[in-house]
């Protein structure tokens, strides 16, 4: 993990909405008890069926920020690696879509305003 990260005030602004996004959309229902159905490799949906999962790339504060380019994304700039690839945090969490799995994205996603 890199250290001392400088973040502009967009950046800073669209981590913290990420961050309101994953506690507000998925880590409040996930506490409630209700749970994610996974169907193919990427395709998210809530138990009842009636709503697919908001994250990735069209949800996301940081991916509209860095126009889709992972290189230039906060996340990309603190771990030297997307989110998206295996040892990324969004990725283990859409291969086991569980509460731990969307903690640990949310502390991902707080450590890069440290």
């Amino acid at each position: 993990m890199k250290k001392n990260l400088e973040l502009t005030k967009a950046e800073i602004k669209a981590v913290k909405q990420s961050i309101g996004h994953w506690k507000r959309d998925i880590q409040k229902k996930l506490l409630k008890g209700i749970k994610i159905k996974k169907l193919g490799d990427n395709l998210l949906f809530w138990d009842d069926m009636k709503e697919q999962l908001r994250c990735g790339s069209t949800s996301c504060a940081l991916c509209k920020l860095a126009n889709s380019y992972c290189n230039i994304c906060p996340y990309s700039k603190k771990y030297g690696y997307s989110c998206t690839m295996e040892r990324g945090h969004f990725k283990k969490f859409v291969n086991a879509p569980t509460l731990s799995t969307c903690n640990a994205m949310i502390r991902a996603l707080e450590k890069i305003l440290e």
